[in-house]
């Protein structure tokens, strides 16, 4: 399915929300929120960036959606994604089924991840277990 062809799962309000949200440039927010708002996407990229063309709409619009830095506040507009606690705990789950299988880098870099995102107390210790 095409993201053309899918609602947004967040109105206005639950996407300014996002953190994601806040680190997008004024032009980034105008474009996602005139499609919370119910817009397509060719017609919000129009409205944002002022596209004269519908081809040039496009063109503009398909370098937009697949901009790395816009993926985690359209996957969360879309509903693709939960959130990053959701993310963490089925990584968590994953690497927890995964047994002996698992390497101590990848515990390590899982355990470090929760800390530095709030998801693990930063005074936890694995002594004090």
């Amino acid at each position: 399915m095409k993201i053309a062809d899918r609602k947004p799962m967040l109105d206005v309000t639950q996407l300014r929300a996002l953190p994601e949200f806040g680190k997008r440039n004024a032009r980034q927010q105008r474009f996602l929120l005139l499609i919370a708002a119910g817009a397509t996407p060719i017609e919000a990229v129009r409205g944002a960036y002022n596209c004269e063309s519908r081809r040039s709409g496009e063109r503009f619009l398909h370098g937009l959606m697949t901009r790395r830095s816009m993926q985690p506040v359209l996957n969360r507009l879309y509903g693709l994604k939960g959130d990053d606690r959701a993310e963490f705990l089925k990584r968590v789950d994953k690497l927890v089924r995964r047994g002996s299988r698992a390497t101590d880098a990848e515990i390590r870099a899982l355990f470090l991840y929760g800390i530095a995102n709030g998801f693990i107390d930063g005074n936890f210790s694995e002594d004090s277990q």
